[in-house]
């Protein structure tokens, strides 16, 4: 009985996410074709360059740089690029969600639980959008990310 009190009650539970990246197109902004799409649309696709992948070794992937920004060129002008559409495939999701809680007997009718939650426990980085377009400054670099590890307590009463 003893022993119950102390160590009985504890619930443990968890999810793991494991995901591929979602595909991307890689555009230029701007109406380089001139076919009246104005200047803040992204309506014309790159050209791949041949024999260049746009994939990296895992050793040469950073934030700055997260595929080769090499394997793409814009067309020339009055034309529309030859890439097709989502052919990169963004970064992927790794997310361990962990909680503890231990409910403890007050009285007959009056109860509480203890509980702990972490999000993205292991605080794994997870990149979201990456800069898909050719003609800006960041175009192969990480523009965001999901949130870094996130842990919170609760207590509950219940009657």
């Amino acid at each position: 009985m003893v022993r119950d009190r102390f160590l009985g009650g504890w619930q443990f539970s968890s999810i793991l996410s494991l995901q591929d990246g979602f595909p991307f197109t890689i555009n230029l902004a701007g109406d380089t074709a001139g076919i009246g799409g104005g200047p803040g649309g992204i309506l014309i696709r790159a050209n791949p360059v041949a024999g260049q992948d746009y994939q990296l070794p895992a050793d040469q992937k950073s934030t700055a740089r997260w595929f080769n920004p090499g394997a793409f060129v814009a067309p020339p002008a009055f034309q529309f690029g030859a890439l097709g559409r989502n052919t990169v495939i963004g970064p992927g999701l790794v997310n361990l969600d962990f909680s503890i809680a231990r409910k403890f007997r007050i009285t007959e009718r009056l109860g509480a639980q203890l509980r702990a939650e972490f999000f993205n426990l292991p605080n794994h980085p997870n990149f979201n959008l990456i800069g898909r377009i050719i003609n800006q400054p960041n175009f192969g670099g990480v523009l965001s990310q999901f949130d870094p590890r996130q842990i919170q307590f609760a207590a509950k009463v219940s009657f």
